[in-house]
């Protein structure tokens, strides 16, 4: 399917795509600190109390969130965005349908981590997210990286 025939793009061409690509290259996406900035950062961080430690605790939770989501909260996230997606004019089937596939694939992997394999459902519609916000902008950012990288797909059949 060519972007000009999805909705909302009916405007764009191939060279509109290519320069909006083309647009973010020289953009790594995160601000460059020399030494000394680092260094002031870090004395104001310290000041604020914002990287203090108070317990082994702290520890634990910082570790199991550099692991990132786990595979129930990546199922509750998606299926919030699928909620979400269906009630933005603007959205479509595509979209949609590519959300479902990540969430299902969160629901088979929450499954196969599980210790009661083929026992256990995935979580209930509707369950709050526990995700913190490092979780969650991670979570955003994958699934945007995989609707990108996917989009190019979309014009063979499948």
């Amino acid at each position: 399917m060519a972007a000009r025939t999805l909705p909302g793009f009916e405007q764009c061409d191939e060279l509109d795509a290519r320069e909006w690509f083309e647009s973010d290259g020289n953009d790594p996406g995160y601000q460059h600190l020399n030494d000394d900035e680092i260094v002031h950062q870090v004395i104001e961080d310290n000041d604020n109390g914002s990287n203090v430690r108070e317990s082994d605790d702290d520890e634990e939770m910082d570790a199991e969130e550099a692991a990132g989501p786990s595979h129930s909260d990546a199922y509750e996230a998606f299926q919030t965005a699928m909620n979400w997606l269906e009630r933005q004019p603007e959205g479509t089937a595509t979209q949609l349908v590519l959300l479902k596939r990540l969430r299902d694939m969160a629901a088979k992997k929450h499954l196969g981590a599980s210790p009661n394999y083929g026992r256990e459902a995935p979580p209930p519609m509707g369950t709050p997210l526990r995700l913190t916000g490092q979780q969650y902008a991670h979570l955003l950012a994958t699934s945007h990286q995989l609707m990108s990288a996917m989009s190019g797909n979309f014009d063979r059949k499948i």
